[in-house]
C-alpha cells in the first residue's frame, strides 16, 4: 500500500497507471497488489495466438492481423470478424491502453505483442470532427489521431471481451 503521508507529493511519470483523487492517497493499478489481492502480470500469453490482459479483462490478438501488412478499415473489420462473432475491432480507449509511454517504436510491451509495428492500428471508434473518419493510435510513440476510413491503410489487431466466468 502507499505512504498516504508521500502522496501529495507523489509527481506522476510516463506510463504510470496511478488513480488521483481529492478524497485521497493515489492507488497503481499496473497490478492488483493495491488492492490487497495477489500481484499477477497484466499479460498472459494463452499459448494459442492471444493474450489475456488481466486489467482491462479483454483478450487481444497476440499478432498483427493481415500478414502485418496495411489494411483498408473494411479489410480491417472483416479480419476480426473472420477470427469469429466475439472478435472486433478495439475502441480508442481499449487499444490507446496497451501504449506503454517508457518505450517508443513500437509503444507496446514487445514481450506480449511482438510484431507489432509502429505505424498506426485501426479502431471501431468515429472521428466526431470529421466524417468518414475513425479514430486510429498509432505505437511509434504512443499517439491517438483520426484517419479517413475510405481513404488510407493502417494495421489491425483483434479484440474480445473475457467471458464474463473468468
Amino acid at each position: 500500500m502507499l505512504d498516504e503521508s508521500k502522496a501529495a507529493s507523489y509527481v506522476p511519470t510516463c506510463g504510470d497507471l496511478r488513480i488521483f483523487t481529492f478524497f485521497g492517497p493515489a492507488m497503481n493499478l499496473s497490478t492488483s497488489s493495491d488492492l490487497g489481492l495477489e500481484a499477477r502480470p497484466r499479460f498472459i500469453d494463452n499459448d494459442d495466438g492471444t493474450i489475456t490482459d488481466t486489467v482491462l479483462r479483454l483478450i487481444w490478438s497476440k499478432a498483427t492481423l493481415c500478414g502485418v501488412e496495411r489494411v483498408s478499415y473494411a479489410e480491417a473489420a472483416e479480419a476480426c470478424k473472420a477470427l469469429g462473432q466475439e472478435w472486433r475491432l478495439p475502441t480508442r480507449v481499449e487499444l490507446f491502453q496497451l501504449v506503454d509511454d517508457t518505450r517508443c517504436s513500437p509503444a507496446i510491451d514487445t514481450a506480449a505483442f511482438p510484431d507489432t509495428m509502429g505505424g498506426a492500428y485501426w479502431t471501431a471508434t468515429e472521428y466526431a470532427l470529421v466524417p468518414l473518419c475513425v479514430r486510429v493510435v498509432g505505437f511509434i510513440s504512443g499517439r491517438a489521431d483520426g484517419c479517413h476510413r475510405d481513404e488510407v491503410r493502417n494495421f489491425v489487431r483483434a479484440v474480445r471481451s473475457l467471458p464474463a466466468s473468468t
